[in-house]
């Protein structure tokens, strides 16, 4: 299926799509993030440590400007006690948006935490305003970020991964699991299209470590399917680097031991 047909995606829009080498749905779904951020909670500003990315929320309690090497807009956050705080600090700002930062208002932040001269610091973080009574939903899955081109922003790459993912509850459009029942129960390995989903939106529960560092499962997964694939096109030429099917099941469970000792996940 050609990307031409999803959603959003007019001449302008595929074009830039093939310039990072996505032309079919397909590519869409292998298309993987780089890396996560998790907006499914809200950490307590007296918990955050230097080097986390981080959703916070709080209270302004004060706005300067300062003037030091490079001028500044610094914003004071605190928590609902008052006890902890952190610096948000802006090097880019506009008067309309020193104005609507004033004591008082309620933001949510997310940010990399940093530590500063006197404090922890977010450094031009992304916030909304909040209200007391209108608490702000919370992601329900680890925010994926892709590789992306010009022109091209994370929530657009959101918005096309989320209707190629819709169409893996379709026979029709579901990728082809090359690899036999018998191997991915051997292995413990998820399914290509649970992998590919578990990929593109990890539930909460998902760890991010193991995302960052490669050792997810379902990442491991899809090693082992290259491995395989690999292995069995030096078996058998004809059937190029990636396109083996039932007929090989044979061969794919002799590749597949070969294959697990090579795996990143043994």
């Amino acid at each position: 299926m050609p990307v031409g047909v999803l959603r959003g995606v007019g001449p302008r829009v595929a074009e830039q799509l093939a310039k990072v080498g996505v032309t079919s749905a397909q590519d869409l779904l292998f298309h993987l993030p780089l890396h996560y951020q998790d907006r499914t909670q809200v950490v307590p500003i007296a918990d955050l440590k230097p080097g986390a990315e981080v959703l916070v929320e709080g209270e302004i309690g004060d706005v300067g400007i300062g003037y030091g090497r490079r001028r500044s807009l610094k914003v004071w956050l605190a928590d609902v006690s008052g006890q902890a705080g952190i610096l948000l600090r802006f090097f880019h700002f506009s008067g309309r948006q020193a104005a609507a930062l004033k004591p008082g208002t309620r933001l949510r932040c997310f940010g990399e935490v940093r530590q500063g001269p006197q404090s922890l610091e977010m450094v031009h973080p992304e916030y909304r305003h909040y209200g007391r009574d209108e608490p702000l939903p919370l992601e329900d899955a680890l925010t994926p970020i892709y590789s992306t081109t010009e022109g091209l922003q994370q929530s657009s790459w959101r918005l096309l991964t989320d209707q190629v993912l819709a169409l893996l509850d379709q026979d029709d459009a579901r990728p082809e699991e090359w690899l036999p029942q018998e191997v991915l129960e051997r292995f413990r390995f998820p399914t290509l299209a649970a992998a590919l989903r578990l990929l593109h939106r990890p539930p909460p529960s998902t760890s991010l470590a193991d995302l960052h560092d490669r050792r997810h499962p379902a990442l491991h997964r899809l090693v082992f399917e290259e491995l395989v694939a690999h292995q069995l096109g030096l078996r058998r030429p004809d059937t190029g680097s990636s396109g083996f099917g039932p007929r090989y099941s044979a061969e794919i469970g002799i590749c597949a031991q070969n294959c697990w000792w090579d795996c990143p996940s043994n």
